[in-house]
Protein backbone atom coordinates (compact mmCIF):
# COMPACT_ATOMS: atom_id res chain seq x y z
CA UNK A 1 0.00 0.00 0.00
CA UNK A 2 1.00 3.49 -0.46
CA UNK A 3 1.13 6.16 1.98
CA UNK A 4 1.39 9.79 0.38
CA UNK A 5 1.37 11.90 3.39
CA UNK A 6 0.63 15.69 3.50
CA UNK A 7 3.85 16.47 6.03
CA UNK A 8 3.30 19.99 7.36
CA UNK A 9 -0.05 18.68 7.87
CA UNK A 10 0.52 15.51 9.77
CA UNK A 11 2.84 17.46 12.36
CA UNK A 12 0.00 20.12 13.22
CA UNK A 13 -2.51 17.27 14.40
CA UNK A 14 0.72 15.34 16.15
CA UNK A 15 1.04 16.19 19.83
CA UNK A 16 4.74 15.85 20.61
CA UNK A 17 5.69 17.64 17.57
CA UNK A 18 5.41 21.17 16.97
CA UNK A 19 5.85 23.22 13.70
CA UNK A 20 8.02 25.75 15.58
CA UNK A 21 10.42 23.33 16.34
CA UNK A 22 13.28 23.75 14.17
CA UNK A 23 13.69 19.55 13.40
CA UNK A 24 9.96 19.42 13.30
CA UNK A 25 10.61 17.92 9.70
CA UNK A 26 13.11 15.58 10.33
CA UNK A 27 11.38 14.41 13.71
CA UNK A 28 8.38 13.04 11.47
CA UNK A 29 10.58 11.69 8.78
CA UNK A 30 12.17 9.29 11.89
CA UNK A 31 8.88 8.36 13.24
CA UNK A 32 7.44 7.65 9.55
CA UNK A 33 10.64 5.17 9.22
CA UNK A 34 9.88 3.50 12.02
CA UNK A 35 6.59 3.03 11.29
CA UNK A 36 6.74 2.20 7.93
CA UNK A 37 10.03 -0.40 8.52
CA UNK A 38 7.01 -2.71 11.07
CA UNK A 39 5.36 -3.53 7.39
CA UNK A 40 7.23 -4.30 4.60
CA UNK A 41 4.02 -3.70 2.58
CA UNK A 42 3.67 0.05 3.59
CA UNK A 43 5.49 2.34 0.83
CA UNK A 44 5.33 6.42 2.14
CA UNK A 45 6.19 9.18 0.30
CA UNK A 46 6.10 12.01 2.47
CA UNK A 47 5.22 15.84 1.16
CA UNK A 48 6.77 19.33 2.39
CA UNK A 49 6.39 22.81 1.47
CA UNK A 50 9.70 25.23 0.35
CA UNK A 51 11.97 23.00 -0.49
CA UNK A 52 15.24 24.58 -1.67
CA UNK A 53 16.05 23.76 -4.62
CA UNK A 54 12.97 21.05 -4.22
CA UNK A 55 12.73 17.99 -5.38
CA UNK A 56 13.34 14.38 -3.60
CA UNK A 57 15.43 15.14 -0.57
CA UNK A 58 18.01 12.18 -0.64
CA UNK A 59 20.11 12.11 2.57
CA UNK A 60 16.43 11.37 4.12
CA UNK A 61 14.68 9.39 1.72
CA UNK A 62 15.39 5.42 2.77
CA UNK A 63 13.62 2.55 4.55
CA UNK A 64 10.64 2.78 2.47
CA UNK A 65 10.31 6.47 3.23
CA UNK A 66 10.51 9.20 -0.12
CA UNK A 67 10.63 12.75 1.18
CA UNK A 68 9.72 15.90 -1.20
CA UNK A 69 9.90 19.46 -0.64
CA UNK A 70 8.14 21.52 -3.58
CA UNK A 71 9.85 24.35 -4.91
CA UNK A 72 9.83 27.89 -4.00
CA UNK A 73 6.44 29.32 -5.37
CA UNK A 74 5.07 26.03 -4.76
CA UNK A 75 3.02 24.73 -2.34
CA UNK A 76 3.26 20.89 -1.12
CA UNK A 77 -1.06 20.66 -1.30
CA UNK A 78 -0.65 21.53 -5.02
CA UNK A 79 2.47 19.61 -5.63
CA UNK A 80 0.50 16.47 -4.11
CA UNK A 81 -2.57 17.43 -6.23
CA UNK A 82 -0.46 16.89 -9.03
CA UNK A 83 0.70 13.52 -8.41
CA UNK A 84 -2.75 12.66 -7.23
CA UNK A 85 -3.88 13.44 -10.69
CA UNK A 86 -1.61 11.33 -12.53
CA UNK A 87 -2.57 8.02 -11.22
CA UNK A 88 -5.33 6.25 -12.75
CA UNK A 89 -8.43 5.55 -10.74
CA UNK A 90 -8.50 1.99 -11.46
CA UNK A 91 -4.95 2.12 -9.71
CA UNK A 92 -6.52 4.29 -6.98
CA UNK A 93 -7.73 1.88 -4.80
CA UNK A 94 -3.70 1.18 -4.32
CA UNK A 95 -3.14 5.10 -2.62
CA UNK A 96 -4.34 6.10 0.82
CA UNK A 97 -3.97 9.90 1.27
CA UNK A 98 -2.88 11.15 4.77
CA UNK A 99 -3.91 14.87 4.86
CA UNK A 100 -7.06 16.90 7.01
CA UNK A 101 -6.66 19.38 3.59
CA UNK A 102 -10.61 19.73 2.04
CA UNK A 103 -9.20 20.51 -1.24
CA UNK A 104 -6.62 17.22 -0.66
CA UNK A 105 -9.69 14.82 0.07
CA UNK A 106 -12.28 16.04 -2.71
CA UNK A 107 -9.46 14.97 -5.30
CA UNK A 108 -8.85 11.87 -3.40
CA UNK A 109 -12.43 10.86 -4.13
CA UNK A 110 -12.66 11.53 -7.46
CA UNK A 111 -9.90 9.52 -8.40
CA UNK A 112 -10.99 6.64 -6.16
CA UNK A 113 -8.00 6.69 -3.50
CA UNK A 114 -8.56 6.06 0.09
CA UNK A 115 -8.29 8.74 3.05
CA UNK A 116 -6.90 9.04 6.46
CA UNK A 117 -7.55 12.50 8.47
CA UNK A 118 -4.43 13.11 9.92
CA UNK A 119 -5.42 13.41 13.44
CA UNK A 120 -6.49 9.14 12.65
CA UNK A 121 -3.34 8.66 11.25
CA UNK A 122 -1.34 10.11 14.13
CA UNK A 123 -2.84 8.22 16.64
CA UNK A 124 -2.74 5.36 14.88
CA UNK A 125 1.22 5.32 15.00
CA UNK A 126 1.14 6.21 18.80
CA UNK A 127 -0.75 3.34 19.40
CA UNK A 128 1.77 0.70 17.09
CA UNK A 129 4.64 2.64 19.07
CA UNK A 130 2.93 2.34 22.26
CA UNK A 131 1.01 -0.53 22.42
CA UNK A 132 -1.29 -0.33 25.76
CA UNK A 133 -0.66 -3.74 27.86
CA UNK A 134 -2.94 -6.06 28.31
CA UNK A 135 -3.65 -6.88 31.85
CA UNK A 136 -2.05 -10.17 32.93
CA UNK A 137 -4.33 -13.33 34.39
CA UNK A 138 -2.67 -15.19 37.17
CA UNK A 139 -3.59 -19.26 37.11
CA UNK A 140 -4.60 -18.78 40.92
CA UNK A 141 -6.17 -15.25 41.56
CA UNK A 142 -6.28 -14.34 45.01
CA UNK A 143 -9.68 -13.40 46.44
CA UNK A 144 -10.19 -11.35 49.98
CA UNK A 145 -11.80 -11.85 52.87
CA UNK A 146 -14.31 -9.21 52.02
CA UNK A 147 -14.81 -10.55 48.22
CA UNK A 148 -15.86 -13.84 49.57
CA UNK A 149 -18.24 -12.27 52.16
CA UNK A 150 -19.87 -9.85 49.55
CA UNK A 151 -20.35 -13.17 47.10
CA UNK A 152 -21.86 -15.56 50.08
CA UNK A 153 -24.23 -12.57 50.75
CA UNK A 154 -25.19 -12.09 46.92
CA UNK A 155 -25.51 -15.95 46.29
CA UNK A 156 -25.94 -17.47 49.66
CA UNK A 157 -24.09 -20.41 51.00
CA UNK A 158 -22.92 -23.45 48.70
CA UNK A 159 -25.53 -26.08 49.35
CA UNK A 160 -24.09 -29.34 50.47
CA UNK A 161 -24.31 -32.26 48.80
CA UNK A 162 -25.73 -35.77 50.31
CA UNK A 163 -23.41 -38.51 50.25
CA UNK A 164 -24.68 -41.23 47.86
CA UNK A 165 -26.52 -43.76 49.64
CA UNK A 166 -24.46 -47.62 50.16
CA UNK A 167 -25.67 -50.66 48.05
CA UNK A 168 -27.29 -53.02 50.49
CA UNK A 169 -24.87 -56.14 50.64
CA UNK A 170 -24.94 -59.47 52.68
CA UNK A 171 -22.77 -60.21 55.69
CA UNK A 172 -19.26 -61.52 54.15
CA UNK A 173 -19.67 -60.79 50.58
CA UNK A 174 -18.17 -57.67 48.40
CA UNK A 175 -20.62 -55.52 46.92
CA UNK A 176 -21.18 -56.31 43.59
CA UNK A 177 -20.87 -53.09 40.91
CA UNK A 178 -23.65 -52.54 39.60
CA UNK A 179 -24.90 -54.04 36.10
CA UNK A 180 -26.44 -52.37 33.41
CA UNK A 181 -29.81 -52.83 32.60
CA UNK A 182 -30.83 -55.56 29.73
CA UNK A 183 -32.62 -54.45 27.01
CA UNK A 184 -35.68 -55.44 26.59
CA UNK A 185 -36.64 -57.52 23.63
CA UNK A 186 -39.28 -55.70 21.20
CA UNK A 187 -41.53 -58.27 19.82
CA UNK A 188 -41.85 -57.44 16.83
CA UNK A 189 -44.67 -59.90 14.90
CA UNK A 190 -47.73 -58.74 14.12
CA UNK A 191 -50.50 -59.11 16.30
CA UNK A 192 -54.28 -60.30 15.01
CA UNK A 193 -55.82 -57.55 16.53
CA UNK A 194 -58.58 -56.97 13.92
CA UNK A 195 -62.30 -58.29 14.37
CA UNK A 196 -64.21 -60.19 11.81
CA UNK A 197 -67.83 -59.24 11.36
CA UNK A 198 -69.62 -62.25 10.15
CA UNK A 199 -73.74 -62.36 9.27
CA UNK A 200 -75.65 -64.60 10.84
CA UNK A 201 -75.67 -67.25 8.08
CA UNK A 202 -71.90 -67.53 7.91
CA UNK A 203 -72.27 -67.63 11.76
CA UNK A 204 -74.64 -70.87 11.52
CA UNK A 205 -73.09 -72.61 8.81
CA UNK A 206 -69.36 -72.38 10.60
CA UNK A 207 -71.50 -73.38 14.18
CA UNK A 208 -72.64 -76.29 11.68
CA UNK A 209 -69.57 -77.17 10.50
CA UNK A 210 -67.79 -77.38 13.77
CA UNK A 211 -70.06 -77.53 16.47
CA UNK A 212 -72.33 -80.52 16.94
CA UNK A 213 -75.96 -80.50 15.22
CA UNK A 214 -78.76 -79.56 17.60
CA UNK A 215 -81.15 -82.32 18.43
CA UNK A 216 -84.24 -82.46 16.21
CA UNK A 217 -87.37 -82.81 17.15
CA UNK A 218 -89.91 -85.62 15.93
CA UNK A 219 -93.04 -84.12 14.13
CA UNK A 220 -96.11 -85.66 14.66
CA UNK A 221 -97.46 -87.10 10.73
CA UNK A 222 -100.17 -84.36 9.53
CA UNK A 223 -103.60 -85.18 9.08
CA UNK A 224 -105.07 -85.21 5.69
CA UNK A 225 -107.48 -82.44 5.15
CA UNK A 226 -111.12 -82.99 4.53
CA UNK A 227 -112.13 -83.28 0.88
CA UNK A 228 -113.36 -80.37 -0.51
CA UNK A 229 -115.77 -79.38 -3.20
CA UNK A 230 -113.39 -76.84 -4.82
CA UNK A 231 -109.72 -77.83 -5.55
CA UNK A 232 -107.57 -75.93 -3.36
CA UNK A 233 -104.23 -74.63 -5.22
CA UNK A 234 -101.47 -76.11 -3.07
CA UNK A 235 -99.03 -73.01 -2.07
CA UNK A 236 -95.63 -72.40 -3.36
CA UNK A 237 -93.05 -73.80 -1.30
CA UNK A 238 -89.91 -71.92 -0.89
CA UNK A 239 -86.78 -73.99 -2.14
CA UNK A 240 -84.49 -75.31 1.05
CA UNK A 241 -81.04 -73.54 1.66
CA UNK A 242 -78.69 -74.97 -0.14
CA UNK A 243 -77.06 -77.13 2.61
CA UNK A 244 -72.94 -77.41 2.94
CA UNK A 245 -71.13 -80.40 3.00
CA UNK A 246 -68.61 -81.32 5.00
CA UNK A 247 -65.19 -80.72 4.69
CA UNK A 248 -62.47 -83.23 5.22
CA UNK A 249 -59.69 -80.34 6.32
CA UNK A 250 -57.96 -81.21 9.59
CA UNK A 251 -57.43 -78.07 11.97
CA UNK A 252 -55.36 -78.05 14.92
CA UNK A 253 -56.97 -77.91 18.34
CA UNK A 254 -55.54 -74.68 18.49
CA UNK A 255 -57.06 -73.62 15.74
CA UNK A 256 -60.96 -75.11 16.44
CA UNK A 257 -60.64 -72.55 19.80
CA UNK A 258 -59.73 -69.86 18.21
CA UNK A 259 -62.53 -70.23 15.42
CA UNK A 260 -64.90 -71.35 17.78
CA UNK A 261 -64.28 -68.37 20.14
CA UNK A 262 -64.90 -65.87 17.26
CA UNK A 263 -68.01 -67.36 16.13
CA UNK A 264 -69.57 -67.20 19.86
CA UNK A 265 -68.23 -63.66 20.26
CA UNK A 266 -70.22 -63.26 16.93
CA UNK A 267 -73.78 -64.81 17.85
CA UNK A 268 -73.31 -62.80 20.91
CA UNK A 269 -73.32 -59.91 18.26
CA UNK A 270 -76.31 -61.20 16.70
CA UNK A 271 -78.63 -61.96 19.48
Amino acid sequence: MNYWIDGHNLIGKTPDISLADEDDEAQLVRRLKQWAGRDRRRQVTLFFDAGLPGGEERRWTGGRVTVIFASVGRSADSLLIYRMRQVERKAGPEYTVITSDQAIIKVARQQKMNHLYAEVFAAMMAQEANPTPLPTVTDDPVVSAREVAEWLDLFGPEPETPPPAPIPTRPGRSPEPPQAAKPQKVDLRPRKTDRVHLSPDEVEAWLALFAAAPATVEESPAKPAPPSAHPVTPAKTESPLPTRKKTTSKLSPDEVNAWMDLFRRGRDQTS
